[in-house]
């Protein structure tokens, strides 16, 4: 409702007989003027561009030279990962807990998301499969998890979405279970997206529906309505609805829960330890929290395709010029439809796409 593809060629209506002086024998109407109405566009695209970080966070701030363009980053406390054009992986920083810099696979072969815990790292690879390196005492991959679309993961304890099975789509979680944040994850119906934290596991309906157990805290979760976007910090939750209003709670929410006042659209949201991060509608990055030299978006970020978000520090794939490869392109009435309609096709098979609603004049 509301949407149709946006390549889809209108056919033009046969102009009306003209009547500007009565020829017709009827008295000429007026015309109204009609104020255009706005279009929103859900575009689903690959983007591979350059990649920039900043904070504090041992050399995980500092992006190699030799990483070219990226198609996205992932952070952690001490280390950064990224997924270069060529889909090959690379990553910097520290091995303070695990090899996961040094440790990377030679043959890791093409990789479309990746997964970082403090000292283990995984790759959902292009033939759906999961490799791991590391530490993964805590971790280590089910025998039978089968090809998967998504993996995440959150200090001990991992997610995916499966690909395969009796149930595609649906999540699974496995790993440190002291607050019931895994064993208790496994849906019988696909779903959006699945988000973890340290103490907690959120997942996302296909209907927008948000549903987090484990611990997130004393503070109740908020009444939302559909959700488009979720994401798990360490100790607090963020969602997005589907007007792009930013809502978190959990643990410490003081520090999490006021977003600045000229936030505006957020189409994308990215929780860390003790700050979040936006992405709006006109591609800018916005961060707030407890840490100064992470929500102090530098001058010349400018616009975002993604974000991720660490302990002490954030990377961006920005846009500019960079190699985009456009896949999806919707045409919505509202920016609520195309919220809706963005949530729906991000997570289809190869959810590896980014999705992201914007207006155009």
């Amino acid at each position: 409702a509301g949407l149709r593809p946006a390549k889809a060629k209108l056919l033009a209506a046969k102009p009306a007989p003209q009547n500007t002086k009565g020829q017709t024998g009827r008295t000429p109407k007026t015309k109204k003027k009609t104020e255009p109405q706005p279009r929103y566009y859900c575009i689903c695209f690959y983007l591979a561009g350059p990649v920039r970080c900043w904070g504090t966070s041992f050399d995980a701030a500092n992006v190699p030279v030799s990483l070219g363009y990226a198609r996205s980053v992932y952070t952690h406390r001490y280390y950064t990962c990224a997924i270069r054009a060529s889909k090959a992986v690379e990553c910097w920083g520290s091995d303070l807990f695990g090899p996961t810099v040094t440790g990377l696979p030679l043959d890791l072969g093409p990789a479309v998301a990746l997964a970082l815990g403090p000292a283990y790292a995984c790759a959902l690879l292009e033939s759906g499969s999961v490799r791991c390196w590391g530490n993964l005492t805590d971790v280590e991959l089910p025998s039978d998890l089968g090809t998967v679309k998504a993996i995440a993961a959150r200090s001990g304890h991992m997610c995916a979405l499966t690909a395969s099975g009796p149930i595609p789509g649906a999540a699974r979680c496995w790993g440190a279970n002291l607050y019931n944040q895994s064993s208790g994850v496994s849906t019988t119906v696909p779903v959006a997206a699945v988000a973890p934290g340290v103490r907690y596991t959120c997942i996302l309906n296909a209907s927008g529906a948000l549903q987090c157990q484990g611990i997130t805290g004393s503070e109740p979760q908020p009444d939302l309505g559909p959700v488009a976007a979720v994401s798990a910090g360490d100790f607090h939750v963020c969602a997005l609805t589907l007007t792009g209003d930013a809502r978190c709670w959990g643990p410490g929410i003081s520090v999490h829960d006021s977003p600045p006042l000229d936030l505006g659209v957020a189409i994308r949201i990215f929780a860390g330890r003790n700050h979040t991060c936006v992405v709006t509608a006109l591609q800018a990055v916005k961060c707030w929290g407890s840490v100064d030299a992470v929500t102090q978006v530098p001058a010349d970020v400018g616009l975002v395709s993604s974000v991720s978000v660490g302990e002490k520090h954030v990377c961006a794939v920005l846009q500019g010029e960079t190699d985009v490869y456009i896949i999806l392109m919707y045409v919505c009435v509202s920016m609520h439809a195309c919220m809706h309609a963005c949530m729906m096709y991000a997570h289809t098979p190869n959810c590896w796409r980014t999705c992201f609603c914007s207006q155009f004049e």
